[in-house]
């Protein structure tokens, strides 16, 4: 497979395993070691997309908390009941 084909199978979005695969390649290190060059992206792009990953997950969770919290305050400070 010409390294062009190899481009537009990325930019389509294939699967590496299974492009390693197509390849007939033995394992999929051989297809990142020979084509990884040419996956789009880079490192600074992949640390971003993984950075706005964790902040969209801190906010879901304290979103979560906030909405619970209010409830959970309430009930956990209350005085205990009197002893009968």
């Amino acid at each position: 497979m010409t390294p062009y084909i190899r481009q537009l199978h990325d930019r389509a979005g294939v699967n590496p395993k299974a492009l390693s695969t197509y390849m007939g390649h033995a394992t999929i290190a051989i297809t990142l070691d020979l084509y990884g060059h040419l996956m789009p992206g880079s490192e600074s792009e992949a640390a971003e997309m993984l950075d706005a990953y964790l902040a969209a997950q801190r906010n879901r969770a304290d979103n979560a908390v906030r909405t619970a919290g209010g409830f959970a305050h309430s009930v956990s400070h209350r005085e205990p009941a009197p002893a009968s």
